[in-house]
């Protein structure tokens, strides 16, 4: 299988979730690449559109090593492995989040189109365009079930198998269309893999909301 680009992905994935149908049901891309597949859920499910700003973690001295991820809400995740290998101290690990905290704050304020959408009692879908690491996933899944949600949903067009087995302890479910053992490259299943810019963030979330909806079909007609 293989993607023509995101919104293939989105459109792909959108349909599995028809399957099982959530009743209430917010769309929740992970920052960057996860937004336009979650744009395009969003559109066929006829859901709201939501953002999770999520950062790895690097330590200075090993930019190539995450050590964990934060996400909005104070949410942390740590690899106490990787965490261990590089000999932190509990204060070079704190001082790695502090950074990455303002960052992620900055992020959500910068990219929303308003304020975050309320998911409390609501069936909350996560949506990523790739599974490689387990870092940013498991930060985003602590970051929203703090804020209530009845359900949280995984749903990734391609990722690796041991990893979509290891996050069934996070999430309520998991769609995963195309899950390989010993995933490589993700980019390697899409045509266009192409980065996602902030501007294309802001764009599919403005466009999302109600008011951008009018906005564009007034610009339309």
């Amino acid at each position: 299988m293989t993607f023509v680009n995101r919104l293939d992905a989105g459109r792909q994935l959108a349909t599995a979730l028809l399957s099982h149908p959530p009743a209430d049901p917010v769309v929740v891309g992970v920052l960057r690449g996860g937004v336009p597949v979650a744009a395009e859920i969003a559109d066929v499910l006829h859901a709201p559109l939501e953002l999770c700003v999520v950062r790895k973690l690097f330590s200075p001295g090993s930019p190539s090593f995450a050590i964990g991820a934060i996400a909005e809400h104070g949410a942390v995740y740590l690899d106490d492995g990787e965490i261990a290998k590089l000999q932190l101290s509990p204060r070079d690990v704190q001082r790695i989040i502090e950074l990455e905290r303002s960052e992620v704050v900055r992020l959500g304020e910068l990219l929303r189109a308003g304020e975050p959408l309320s998911l409390r009692g609501r069936d909350a879908i996560v949506v990523d365009d790739a599974l490689t690491t387990i870092d940013t996933l498991r930060a985003a899944a602590r970051s929203l079930r703090r804020q209530a949600p009845r359900s949280l949903v995984l749903a990734v067009p391609v990722g690796d198998l041991s990893l979509v087995g290891q996050l069934r302890a996070d999430y309520d479910r998991v769609v995963c269309l195309l899950a390989e053992p010993m995933l490589g490259a993700a980019g390697a299943r899409y045509r266009d893999f192409s980065l996602v810019s902030e501007a294309e963030v802001v764009g599919l979330l403005a466009a999302a909301r109600p008011a951008g909806r009018m906005a564009a079909a007034h610009a339309v007609s």
